[in-house]
């Protein structure tokens, strides 16, 4: 079964602040097939603060260095 319960937030992988798993169910056959983590307010308090420091940082960035960073994805 896959498990996917951290967060991607400020350009790491966290731990959610409480932990509270999800299973993802496959609805062809009704079986649990992944479990996830459901945040809390605290943890999209974390990621929303995160993505408004790193527009900052993209909105007055140089376009060129966008192309850079986005091409190593």
């Amino acid at each position: 079964m896959i498990e996917k319960t951290n967060f991607y937030i400020n350009g790491k992988w966290v731990k959610p602040i409480k932990e509270n798993k999800f299973s993802v169910i496959n609805p062809s056959n009704e079986e649990a097939y992944a479990t996830i983590s459901l945040g809390t307010k605290e943890d999209l308090d974390l990621a929303v603060n995160s993505a408004k420091n790193a527009f900052e940082f993209w909105e007055f960035s140089d376009p060129q260095e966008r192309i850079s960073l986005i091409s190593r994805f």
